[in-house]
């Protein structure tokens, strides 16, 4: 009895759990939850009546204006509490802009769906892709349609039109211009328009004003909102008239907005021609300022280095060591980042202002001791960087910029930069032929200097200060180039001796070619971009001090 009793409970059991088992049920379309990574998905979902399922977005997906009212998981690096708590159905991302957080999302058990950017036919399937994945096909196909009659549209008028040459740019400095494989590339040729800078090796790409007269563009548009840097630019009244500028949140993105007003690019496309810039124009008010204060910077970070190298009596002193570098470092992302200006002024002075900081901690009793001047530099420095990262997290928007300042360069060089090192590079040369005979006492130490009749402090404060204020200015103007201080120093001790009569002189000699050389090849490299002369100067740096190293 007992057993029938089993058998007949376990049927019953059976047959309750087999009529509950379904196929797990496919949430209706309102109840999809999505989190968008990337500012051009999420305008497209809006653009399909998508909004309503999208729970979460980044800081920079700010269109339509709807999107800023969801909640936001980060920007670069994402909220991981506020992505799981969320708890999306799936996230959408770029596969290439997006790569590492895609990886991370997924870590987190979450579902990711990638899309591929690039051009107008990319941006046209990823509206089909996101149609189906949100279950909104009509409304997508209904947007597509509605593009593709536009594209028809302009491609038609273009047709009838020469076909001018156009320059996109989208960064004052450096100068950032749309280059083959980009959107903008795709939608210039679409307009009927050819692309100068369709021969870079990059989508974008930094160039520098040589090349950038020399295309000799019919059209220059401009994306951007740093005009007044563009307006002050070398040769800029022969391009004035044939500039237009357009707004940049429609088109820096790839889009489905950027193609609803690809009209507007027509329109650009299709202005005046005038003449530009002639040859020597652009030799006298381009290449050779480049040329100066590539070779003024050279000498100022070279002849720095070896004066902190005599008054530290360290081989491993550069013009770096104070934190002076540093300080103008975070002047500079300063001023990109809450877009004041006057990235130039900042950088100087936030570099003065942290050398007389390292200064004052450093003064024991009126006096300079070395070991404190190299400990202060090294924690006024390190806050600099601390400082620098927070800010290029917080305007990430800018973070291409201020890295490529950052690495250093010459492409935007102008006669008042050379104007402002040529006096520093004077006052600097001056020190060093006034000071070099007491570099030669103290390099057997300041106590046996001071026996000598050498009033050490005096010429440490002066050779600091000096050295320190060449350093800030060379950064301010040209960004942070490393090892040209470390280096040539080194080489000129190899090539005339300890000397500091000789040695400081030829410092700055080798210095100024050193980094004219440095920059041609930074220029030539990957011609028409450029690399940052930073780059190369750590790429054969490094390799050489080892050298150096060996040899000793």
């Amino acid at each position: 009895m007992g057993f029938g009793w089993d058998l007949a409970l376990g049927i019953l059991l059976l047959l309750l759990c087999g009529c509950e088992r379904e196929e797990p049920a496919v949430a209706p379309t309102s109840a999809l939850r999505i989190v968008s990574i990337a500012p051009s998905l999420t305008e497209i979902l809006f653009a399909i009546g998508a909004g309503d399922n999208v729970v979460g977005v980044t800081t920079h997906c700010n269109f339509p204006p709807e999107a800023r009212t969801r909640e936001q998981v980060g920007d670069v690096a994402l909220n991981r509490e506020k992505l799981v708590l969320l708890k999306p159905d799936f996230v959408v991302a770029d596969e290439a802009l997006n790569r590492s957080q895609i990886e991370d999302i997924r870590r987190l058990g979450i579902a990711v769906r990638g899309y591929r950017s690039g051009g107008i036919d990319a941006i046209l399937r990823t509206v089909a892709e996101l149609g189906r994945d949100c279950r909104r096909e009509k409304e997508a196909a209904a947007l597509a349609d509605k593009i593709r009659r536009k594209i028809d549209d302009v491609r038609q008028r273009a047709a009838t039109r020469r076909k001018p040459r156009v320059l996109f740019e989208v960064g004052a400095d450096p100068i950032f211009v749309a280059g083959p494989g980009s959107h903008i590339d795709d939608a210039i040729r679409l307009c009927g328009g050819e692309n100068v800078a369709s021969t870079l090796p990059l989508d974008w790409g930094a160039v520098g004003l040589e090349t950038y007269y020399t295309w000799n563009p019919d059209v220059v548009i401009v994306c951007h909102t740093d005009r007044e840097r563009l307006l002050r630019r070398p040769g800029w009244d022969a391009l004035r008239d044939r500039t237009i500028f357009i707004d940049p949140d429609i088109f820096a993105r790839p889009s489905i907005r950027f193609l609803e007003h690809i009209d507007l690019l027509f329109n650009a496309v299709h202005g005046g021609r005038r003449s530009g810039p002639s040859g020597i124009d652009i030799l006298l008010d381009i290449r050779l300022p480049r040329v100066l204060l590539a070779f003024l910077a050279g000498a100022l970070l070279a002849g720095a280095g070896g004066l902190f190298q005599g008054v530290f009596r360290n081989p491993l002193a550069d013009p770096f060591v104070l934190g002076a570098a540093s300080g103008s470092a975070l002047g500079a992302v300063f001023s990109i980042v809450t877009g004041i200006g006057m990235m130039e002024l900042f950088a100087f002075l936030s570099g003065v202002a942290a050398l007389f900081l390292v200064l004052v901690l450093s003064r024991v009793r009126g006096r300079l001791p070395v070991l404190n001047l190299l400990l202060c530099g090294f924690a006024v420095g390190s806050l600099a960087s601390a400082l620098v990262s927070l800010l290029l997290y917080a305007g990430n928007r800018d973070a291409g910029r201020i890295i490529f300042w950052l690495m250093g360069g010459f492409s935007t060089a102008t006669w008042n930069g050379v104007l402002f090192l040529f006096p520093m590079t004077v006052i600097l040369a001056l020190v060093m032929f006034a000071f070099s005979r007491e570099l030669n006492a103290m390099s057997l130490g300041e106590e046996t200097a001071r026996t000598m009749g050498v009033p050490a402090e005096r010429v440490k404060w002066m050779i600091l200060l000096t050295g320190a204020l060449a350093t800030s200015a060379t950064v301010a103007l040209c960004g942070v180039i490393g090892f040209v201080g470390l280096i040539v120093p080194h080489t000129a001790r190899l090539l005339v001796g300890p000397d500091h009569r000789r040695l400081l002189p030829a410092s700055l000699i080798l210095g100024g070619i050193l980094l004219v050389l440095s920059d041609t090849l930074a220029r030539t490299a990957l011609a028409p971009a450029e690399l940052p002369v930073g780059i190369v100067t750590a790429l054969f740096g490094v390799p050489f001090f080892l050298f150096l190293l060996r040899r000793r």
